[in-house]
């Protein structure tokens, strides 16, 4: 069968991918296994080169932190998690193998992509001891532990992420199952459902993105103002908007 435009241009892009990823060794070496740490390996490094060249282009447009890394540097690290997705959808006949890939691959982000970074710098700084450089930049902390110091990790905006990201989680797993109580899986189905849900899905990560970065960009005191009780309120009128969208495609 001769390949398609799609194709061809899934091709053309991957390509350069393909060609720096040729130097990894077969499958068949050692059960798979040098195969399996060298791709985590590539992996990583190509990771690395995401959030660096994203962090270099919010420098340039002068965007927080906090925001590329939930949009640019998220949605660079995510491909390979959709197209994982994407081919266990295709392939299996349910829905489970690409459910859990998801919910596995955020798992390893929070348990491992931050436990043992933290843990390292923790172990490095306990024995490192306290320099004029962190004492300048930490000078609360250095003022209540006068001997030694400590891996410092300011919040800021954490909170009010993780928070209004849970509640989108929620709805989301919500919508999930009620697909498999009315429609039968959580994939696929009907047209109309199955699009409803998908632009339910893109509208809730949107809008979390939009309200996130509103909470940092305006800070912690817009929130407590009336501009921050109007944002809020609109949010939860989006999010109630989104679901109900697709609950009631569902039901029709």
């Amino acid at each position: 069968q001769d390949a398609s435009r799609v194709d061809w241009a899934c091709h053309i892009i991957a390509l350069p991918w393909k060609v720096v990823f040729v130097v990894l060794p077969p499958t068949s070496f050692c059960g798979g296994w040098i195969s399996f740490v060298a791709s985590l390996v590539g992996i990583a490094v190509l990771t690395t080169c995401i959030s660096d060249i994203a962090e270099l282009f919010g420098c340039v447009l002068s965007v927080p932190d906090i925001v590329t890394a939930i949009t640019f540097v998220a949605m660079g690290t995510s491909m390979p998690d959709l197209f994982a997705s994407l081919s266990a959808a295709r392939e299996d006949p349910t829905a489970d193998a690409s459910i859990v890939n998801v919910t596995g691959s955020n798992s390893v982000n929070v348990f491992l992509g931050l436990g043992i970074p933290w843990t390292l710098s923790a172990v490095y700084w306990k024995f490192a001891g306290r320099t004029d450089e962190w004492v300048a930049l930490y000078p609360d902390i250095a003022a209540l532990s006068p001997d030694g110091a400590a891996f410092v990790v300011e919040s800021r905006n954490l909170g009010f992420s993780v928070l209004t990201f849970c509640v989108v989680c929620c709805v989301a797993l919500l919508l999930l199952h009620l697909r498999r109580v009315w429609l039968g899986g959580e994939l696929g189905g009907p047209t109309k459902p199955k699009l409803s849900t998908f632009v339910s899905f893109i509208a809730m990560w949107v809008g979390w993105v939009v309200l996130v970065s509103w909470r940092v960009l305006r800070g912690a005191e817009a929130g407590e103002k009336l501009e921050g009780v109007l944002v809020q309120a609109a949010a939860v009128v989006f999010l109630v908007m989104c679901s109900g969208a697709a609950i009631g495609q569902m039901k029709a």
